[in-house]
């Protein structure tokens, strides 16, 4: 499959599962539900926009009783970059951050933004369990950054490989309180 394929896979992919996340009744978390459906549903967060810097949220939803899917959700977030977030560091990632994570309320620098019209983000991503101890699950995260426009990749980047570790909250839900590429999973982590 080519690039511009697989870029558009991956965006209709993620569309039919904010769309299917929607339409079963996992919204933003304001959402009145009755009491039963929302003890039944896995606990799922979605980017907020208004939380952010200007330029469009990831169309990510996670589930977060899921580590990996969070995983996935804070990369896609976090590295999703458009020529608006020159102006404030992106706060996207905060959605699937930890309380203790420390760039949470500061967002992410921005050092190599985009021209205008142009969306760099993360494609072909491969998540892959790297360690997990307890409470804590450490995720390989490999993936392109690619350069698009109108949802047609125009330039891939060589791959990149970075580690996100989640931690499960006293709710039950797993969020990221680290991304480090230089992360060792062996040992306390």
């Amino acid at each position: 499959m080519n690039a511009p394929a697989r870029t558009t896979a991956a965006v209709m992919l993620a569309i039919a599962a904010s769309v299917l996340a929607a339409g079963c009744g996992h919204g933003h978390p304001a959402d009145p539900k009755p009491a039963a459906a929302a003890a039944t549903q896995p606990p799922v967060r979605q980017a907020d926009p208004e939380a952010h810097s200007p330029g469009p949220a990831p169309t990510t939803t996670a589930h977060l009783t899921d580590p990996a899917a969070v995983a996935r959700a804070y990369l896609i977030a976090s590295q999703t970059v458009t020529a608006a977030d020159a102006t404030a560091p992106p706060r996207r990632a905060e959605t699937y951050m930890a309380p203790d994570n420390a760039e949470r309320g500061i967002g992410q620098p921005v050092y190599d933004v985009p021209p205008p019209g142009v969306i760099r983000q993360p494609v072909n991503i491969k998540a892959t369990q790297a360690a997990a101890k307890g409470n804590r699950a450490v995720y390989q995260l490999t993936y392109t950054p690619a350069l698009t426009r109108d949802g047609h990749t125009i330039k891939e980047e060589p791959p990149v490989t970075t580690y996100v570790v989640c931690e499960k909250q006293p709710d039950g839900t797993w969020l990221v309180s680290r991304e480090d590429p230089n992360l060792s999973p062996v040992g306390d982590e």
